[in-house]
């Protein structure tokens, strides 16, 4: 088992993608399927009927590894066996986690590609942050298609 504390549940492609901080290694952990997209389907991931939440503190079965490994390396693959809560993180027990890096998935950009990710050593590739701010703003520059995998 792998415990992590839960600090993303996200939509992806009609279910969803998890992703939190290995309490035992401070580093970042995609729970993935072997989907084509990784994606974590509702009969995996819930929790006595329920969505694991942001600071859930959660143990679940994971390989050492898993897809895409070579440029995501917090993808680890979900093995056989139930998922567990066994409580919640303080939002300050998390904050030992933010990246003081200056840019945001290394780009200006709303997202990272895989060739960029690719050119940097693998010691420094990040598709996961956490990041703290004092100020936040949005600017909408205009409407973006998903393609309905939202």
């Amino acid at each position: 088992m792998t415990r992590i504390v839960c600090l993303a549940n996200s939509w992806k492609h009609k279910e969803r993608c998890i992703a939190g901080i290995d309490l035992a290694t401070g580093r970042w952990v995609r729970p993935v399927t072997d989907l084509e997209d990784g994606r974590v389907p509702r009969q995996v991931r819930l929790i006595g009927g329920r969505e694991p939440a942001l600071l859930d503190i959660l143990d679940i079965p994971l390989a050492a590894t898993g897809p895409h490994a070579d440029f995501e390396r917090e993808n680890r693959l979900i093995l056989r066996g139930a998922w567990r809560c066994l409580g919640r993180a303080a939002v300050a027990d998390v904050l030992r986690y933010c990246d003081p890096s200056a840019r945001i998935l290394h780009n200006t950009l709303d997202f990272v590609t895989v060739p960029l990710l690719k050119s940097l050593p693998a010691g420094r590739r990040r598709t996961l942050q956490l990041i703290r701010t004092d100020s936040f703003a949005v600017q909408i520059k205009g409407r973006r298609e998903w393609g309905g995998n939202a």
